[in-house]
């Protein structure tokens, strides 16, 4: 229980000024580390539907094509943010076009991922994943 406080606590520090991103907004809390999923595809399954092969196409760019019905191969572009947490962990966060916000906790180091999506209708989605790297 100490371990789940202690990482909100953490996140609600990293995240404290975040403020919601549309896919054109510019990056407000980078880290100045080269982000080392860049020019990498990695592919998540949270369960539920919430599969995703992840292209990361720059710092601050990503390509995201869903895996599974019922919006199987659709493809969004967004812009990210990421703060550097340790060597290999990095915290990222976004907003959809449709303003569903999401924020990962990328182990990359330990090939692990954690997800919490916040949907338009307010509804919550948390969820962990092996994090591959497809190319």
């Amino acid at each position: 229980m100490r371990s789940i406080f202690l990482f909100a606590l953490a996140l609600s520090g990293a995240l404290s000024g975040c403020q919601h991103l549309p896919a054109h907004a510019g990056s407000s809390m980078a880290d100045t580390d080269v982000f080392p999923a860049t020019g990498h595809v990695y592919r998540v399954d949270f369960g539920s539907g919430n599969a995703f092969d992840i292209d990361f196409t720059s710092d601050h760019s990503m390509t995201f094509t869903k895996l599974q019905p019922p919006s199987r191969g659709q493809v969004e572009t967004i812009r990210f943010d990421h703060r550097r947490i340790r060597e290999g962990l990095y915290l990222v966060r976004w907003q959809e076009a449709d303003r569903t916000t999401v924020v990962h906790l990328e182990d990359f180091a330990r090939e692990r991922v954690y997800t919490h999506i916040t949907r338009p209708d307010g509804s919550f989605f948390s969820g962990e994943s092996t994090l591959t790297r497809v190319h």
